[in-house]
């Protein structure tokens, strides 16, 4: 009993923090040529960092930046 109550709540453990660091890498292009890059990492839920990601993309005239969320 005890062995499966310490497995259990190491399971619970395990899964309950599911935080880890994401990066979120952006290119920034003019008329389709790359004019700039930058990365944001966050501490997250990767539901979470793929929202914080896709919060960081762009456009304005022919300027647009896109982002992708890397592991």
């Amino acid at each position: 009993m005890k062995k499966t109550l310490a497995i259990a709540a190491l399971a619970l453990f395990a899964f309950a923090s599911c935080k880890k660091d994401y990066t979120c890498e952006c290119v920034t292009t003019n008329n389709g040529e790359q004019v700039g890059t930058s990365s944001s990492t966050f501490n997250a839920k990767k539901k979470d960092a793929e929202s914080s990601c896709d919060g960081l993309e762009a456009s304005s005239g022919t300027l647009k930046t896109t982002c992708n969320l890397k592991d």
